[in-house]
């Protein structure tokens, strides 16, 4: 109630009559300035006002009344606003009367005045001072909270799209009445002005706050799909009591999202190993896939093509095989290569390479190459190690230190060498047009030569550390070995004058040799590394071309015309053939095998020849693997064959 109510008593300190009884005596009753036992209270608090009655006359006065007032001003009378009485026991001359009230403050804020008056009694000498002086009490607001959410920030303000930021602010009880819990709620906005009707993307709880605390809020979001500008900020729930409503949303945030991440596939410009090949000769197409981008890419594909202008797409000729491409980290790269035949009519062809599109990429209209000129002359080269009509076999013995040759179907078995102090002979290689046989002997560490027929035995290289296997360049005049113990491949004239090495690391006990002179590349097995590589000519530009599924790779022979190489595994004892890039592995001759070793082809022929050191034979099949023949055993003298060529008598 906002007039109060009396709930006060009375103490009297005097005694006496009732007037003056015609002595010429008389009560004069007044009321001495208020107190209040709080002059600031909120609204609606409780107060006490205290006032003390004197009789200043000279006569006791009767008992009466003492009313209570609330005013408009500072001047007390009985017009106005009554809050409550207390009674005022008979007072002597002199005497006074302590009196009191329990009150309730305005429900309003601002300032009043409290006073009392007394109610004048019979012989009253003076009616016109039974009222009080005013004490002022100034009512505030009664206590509120006053919920506000300060500047918010995010740990990221440039995310990319998609990506993990926080998103985090404070709650603040600014008033000063205590608040109950309540909710935090998040917000993104399309403009600089945060309120409830923006979009929600989560939202907190708040626990209850004294007067100027806080509790620090926060929530992980992710940033939208979509670049662009955006605005973050949070709103409170106004409480029960809350002061001030108008001001429960934060100010906002500006969150600047970039794209996400994304890969960008392009072909770096291919290059060929030739680019002035003749008509159906076989070069190289290499290409390098790069990622550009700034995300990672799937995995995909690579395609090779030919073009009949200088731009490449995937509408032009594809060439045959496909590579795969692994996923690739910002800026990672990919090379690939592919051993092709060039076109069999003469004229300028354009060759490129296009990657497929991977999910997720920024650009798919970069994904081909450039093109590289390729310029085919109408001379065909077809270099064939053997030539049409080869009708004899050749081979090396290590168990017998023989040099011997046969016919194509083994008969006719003929020992050509065999007392010229061989001690492991072992790679071998012939000049027919010359009229030569050449072989390794590891364990004279010789090179040396003969007559086709055995005779005329020479010394060629001597001092070597196990030589194993043997190549000639006859158009070049250079011969090329494998050393097991120095792990070399090396090359001389054919005279074995002018040694040179030419790669001498990465190598471990390397094996057989097959050259492509055309192609300027020579082939060799690196079993202790359980490997196939190649080179060029000079041994710059090592490369690997097979590493895997290998145990240890020792023949190997070359189809430079189909595109093709072979070879022999002692570890798994198979023989296998992919393309001359390593590509496309295909095993040809899985069973009947123990340590097969050298290895030569009859491509005019379609045949395969190849010794077995671990049956002590020589066999031969179709070039698909089919059609396995023993051509020599153990029972034509075989103990543990080695090298292998094809060719003709003398």
């Amino acid at each position: 109630d906002p007039s109060g109510v009396a709930i006060g008593g009375t103490s009297a300190t005097g005694t006496g009559g009732g007037g003056g009884g015609g002595t010429g005596l008389a009560p004069d009753l007044i009321v001495e300035a208020p107190t209040v036992s709080n002059s600031s209270p909120t609204v609606g608090a409780s107060f006490t006002l205290r006032a003390r009655v004197r009789n200043q006359g000279s006569d006791r006065s009767a008992s009466t009344t003492l009313r209570y007032y609330r005013s408009t001003d500072a001047t007390i009378t009985t017009g106005d606003t009554e809050v409550g009485t207390d009674g005022v026991s008979l007072l002597d001359a002199s005497r006074t009367g302590s009196e009191s009230i329990r009150l309730t403050a305005p429900s309003t804020a601002g300032t009043y005045y409290y006073g009392a008056c007394v109610e004048s009694v019979s012989g009253e000498s003076d009616t016109g001072n039974n009222c009080s002086s005013a004490v002022t009490v100034t009512v505030s607001a009664a206590a509120a909270p006053d919920l506000v959410v300060d500047a918010p920030t995010v740990s990221n303000s440039g995310p990319t799209a998609r990506a993990s930021f926080t998103l985090r602010t404070t709650v603040r009880n600014q008033g000063n009445g205590r608040s109950a819990s309540t909710t935090l709620r998040y917000y993104l906005s399309t403009d600089a002005t945060v309120s409830t009707s923006d979009t929600e993307v989560g939202t907190d709880p708040v626990i209850g706050l004294s007067a100027s605390r806080t509790s620090a809020e926060s929530i992980s979001l992710a940033a939208p799909s979509n670049a662009g500008t955006y605005y973050y900020g949070a709103c409170v729930e106004s409480v029960s009591g809350e002061s001030d409503t108008g001001n429960n949303c934060s100010s906002a945030v500006t969150v600047t999202v970039g794209a996400a991440p994304a890969p960008d596939l392009v072909v770096d410009v291919p290059t060929v190993s030739d680019s002035s090949p003749d008509a159906g000769a076989s070069f190289s197409l290499s290409a390098t896939v790069r990622n550009q981008g700034n995300g990672g890419s799937a995995a995909t594909t690579l395609r090779f093509y030919r073009s009949s202008d200088a731009r490449i797409s995937t509408s032009d000729a594809q060439e045959p095989g496909t590579h795969p491409v692994g996923g690739l980290a910002a800026s990672g790269t990919s090379a690939h290569s592919d051993d092709l035949t060039a076109p069999s009519n003469a004229g300028t062809y354009y060759y490129g390479a296009c990657v497929q599109g991977v999910s997720g990429e920024s650009n798919t209209g970069n994904n081909c190459s450039s093109a590289v000129t390729v310029t085919v002359s109408a001379t065909v080269t077809q270099p064939d190690p053997q030539p049409s009509g080869a009708s004899k076999l050749y081979w090396s013995d290590w168990g017998t230190d023989k040099i011997q040759r046969s016919d194509l179907d083994g008969s006719s078995v003929e020992d050509l060498v065999t007392g010229a102090g061989l001690d492991g002979p072992d790679g071998l290689s012939l000049d027919l047009a010359g009229g030569k046989i050449y072989w390794t002997d590891a364990g004279t560490n010789k090179i040396q030569r003969s007559n086709l027929d055995g005779t005329g035995v020479e010394d060629l290289v001597t001092g070597l550390g196990i030589p194993y296997g043997l190549a000639l360049d006859l158009s070049g005049g250079k011969m090329y070995w494998t050393t097991r113990q120095t792990n070399k491949i090396q090359r001389s004239n054919l005279d074995g004058t002018g040694v040179e090495d030419l790669v001498t690391s990465g190598l471990t006990f390397p094996g057989a040799l097959a050259l492509d002179v055309s192609a300027g590349k020579m082939y060799w097995t690196n079993p202790g590394a359980r490997k196939i590589q190649r080179s060029n000519l000079t041994g710059s530009n090592v490369e690997d071309l097979v590493t895997s599924g290998l145990g240890s790779p020792t023949g190997l022979a070359l189809d430079v015309v189909g595109g093709k190489m072979y070879w022999t595994d002692r570890g798994t004892d198979k023989i296998q053939r992919s393309n001359l890039s390593g590509t496309s592995v295909e095993d040809l001759v899985t069973s009947g095998l123990n340590s097969p070793n050298g290895l030569a082809l009859d491509v005019s022929g379609g045949k395969m020849y190849w010794a077995d050191a671990g049956t002590n034979k020589v066999q031969r099949a179709n070039l698909n693997g089919s059609g396995v023949e023993d051509l020599l055993t153990g029972t034509d003298g075989l103990v543990d064959p080695s090298g292998l060529a094809l060719g003709s008598g003398e």
